[in-house]
């Protein structure tokens, strides 16, 4: 299992690790590599990975998406080298790009804090968040409500409310 760096230091963007696992995506120049432990955040929870890159002395892999593994817990970093491929064992330096991640953290961070409203508008029995995307090029989330009586004026009124509560 990958030691997820990024849970314990949002604000940490390098590290270094070793290789336990590399294998090239079938029918694509893409592969996928898996660490002992990682500063790049996977995609979940409505967030983007981090982007970056991995390199050793003799090769640079460009990272372009992290997602982690429901059956290991693995941290599986997708990308393409620029020339061969890792070897298991190897160590290596992993750096993100630092900017984006403060960017898709704070979006995220965002998404709670309207959830935080709706709770302090002490509607969050009627209204449960069920979906949500915290990139900067789409970024919502989209509340359900559980009452089937619930009219168009006290939504209208519910967003009155909710506005100025979350700014």
């Amino acid at each position: 299992m990958s030691k997820p760096l990024y849970l314990d230091d949002t604000y940490q963007f390098e590290c270094e690790a070793v290789v336990q696992g590399v294998k090239q995506v079938e029918g694509t120049p893409e592969y996928e590599v898996i660490l002992d432990q990682t500063v790049f955040y996977p995609h979940g929870g409505g967030q983007p990975s981090d982007k970056g890159h991995m390199t050793s002395p003799t090769t640079v892999f460009n990272v372009e998406k992290v997602s982690k593994s429901r059956e290991t817990s693995d941290i599986i970093h997708r990308g393409t080298f620029t020339e061969q491929p890792f070897t298991i064992d190897l160590p290596v330096k992993c750096k993100i790009d630092g900017d984006v991640r403060l960017l898709h953290s704070r979006y995220h961070l965002a998404g709670h804090l309207i959830r935080m409203a709706f709770i302090d508008l002490e509607v969050y029995d009627k209204w449960q968040p069920t979906l949500g995307n915290h990139s900067p090029t789409g970024a919502y989330v989209e509340f359900t409500q559980s009452d089937p009586t619930t009219t168009p004026e006290q939504v209208k009124s519910l967003m009155e409310r909710l506005e100025p509560k979350c700014n």
